[in-house]
């Protein structure tokens, strides 16, 4: 039989403290997830899926095909029919940005007429999770492209075409601070996101 010495009582509690409400958190946490387990499968969604429109774009001379979900601009979103997210600006870098400073935003240009698709400076390749392109990011910085008087209008299909048109006066090229979330999910060459249907 082991005698416990009386002045040793106050070492030997606050262990026995400890180890006691550690026994009771994870039992408490064991029961809490096992009701959490029970109630998803009680409160399961009765949808499979969900619709979302597929709007087309360019990346390079290629078609593209992306969802919209969230803008930071209140009226691009009421005419966009999608969540009005503000907070997507705190994504924006100070400016000027250094050219070191990398951000999770890349680059949609967006026509001011609406007279052509977006187009973006990157893609996922290929889209889904076998992507190896380790640049790409679904939030973009929108970039407004404007026709010059006199400009000779035509398709412009990619970045390149882009600023060529800036540099020679056709187009002018305008930076905002709207920010929006519209990942691609499907390309030109037939990769799309698994389970993804485009009809």
């Amino acid at each position: 039989m082991r005698i416990i010495d009386p002045l040793s009582m106050p070492m030997i509690l606050p262990r026995m403290m400890t180890t006691l409400s550690r026994l009771a958190i994870g039992i408490l946490l064991t029961a809490t997830l096992s009701g959490c387990d029970s109630m998803s499968v009680r409160r399961s969604s009765p949808f499979t899926s969900v619709s979302l429109p597929v709007l087309g774009g360019w990346y390079e001379g290629k078609r593209v095909y992306y969802i919209t979900t969230e803008i930071s601009d209140p009226q691009m979103a009421v005419n966009a029919g999608v969540t009005y997210a503000p907070r997507l600006k705190d994504a924006l870098p100070p400016m000027p940005r250094a050219p070191e400073w990398a951000t999770v935003l890349d680059r949609v240009y967006k026509f001011a007429a609406n007279d052509q698709d977006a187009v973006f400076a990157a893609e996922p390749r290929p889209v889904g999770p076998g992507s190896t392109d380790v640049t790409y990011s679904p939030l973009w910085i929108a970039y407004m492209v404007t026709w010059n008087v006199g400009g000779r209008r035509r398709p412009l299909l990619s970045e390149a075409s882009i600023l060529d048109a800036e540099a020679g006066g056709e187009v002018t090229v305008v930076r905002t601070d709207i920010v929006i979330n519209c990942p691609i999910v499907a390309a030109q060459a037939g990769e799309r996101l698994r389970n993804a249907k485009l009809h």
